[in-house]
């Protein structure tokens, strides 16, 4: 069986650690976050879009993890149902904001990459529980090594 050593992953944000939102100790959900402080990472080039959402990502706030898809002159691109294009990849790629009663054509900021090779809190199960620090409903708390073979 072949391990990657290293594996890149995407944030859409700061890299400093940030209290969590939404986090409880007697919350076990799977969107309920594992640990008070931490950040949220996507392995690269397989984050959804889709899961960058929600009121804390207001496009034109502070944190927003979207920006407005311009064109050449900078102007940002209205929504015309007539151009629509369905790609297949096209929904992962641009949505749509509504702004002054119009739709205009978003999609998510560029994403810092990193990598990183220490514990980490995931949702894939590991083979054995021998290499598990610990449990929080569905996440798991493990060591790189650990995460690589699940």
């Amino acid at each position: 069986m072949i391990y990657i050593k290293n594996i890149k992953f995407s944030r859409f944000g700061g890299l400093s650690s940030v209290k969590q939102k939404g986090y409880s100790k007697d919350m076990e959900g799977f969107h309920s976050p594992p640990c008070k402080r931490g950040i949220y990472a996507f392995i690269w080039t397989l984050y959804e879009p889709f899961l960058l959402g929600g009121t804390y990502s207001n496009i034109l706030s502070k944190h927003s993890k979207f920006e407005y898809v311009k064109d050449k002159n900078g102007n940002s691109i209205e929504y015309n149902e007539n151009d629509y294009d369905f790609d297949s990849n096209f929904m992962k790629k641009y949505s749509t904001h509504k702004k002054n009663g119009k739709e205009y054509w978003i999609k998510p900021i560029k994403p810092k990459n990193f990598t990183y090779t220490g514990e980490i809190w995931h949702h894939l199960e590991p083979k054995n529980r021998i290499g598990v620090l610990k449990t929080k409903g569905t996440w798991f708390l493990t060591d790189y090594k650990t995460y690589i073979k699940c």
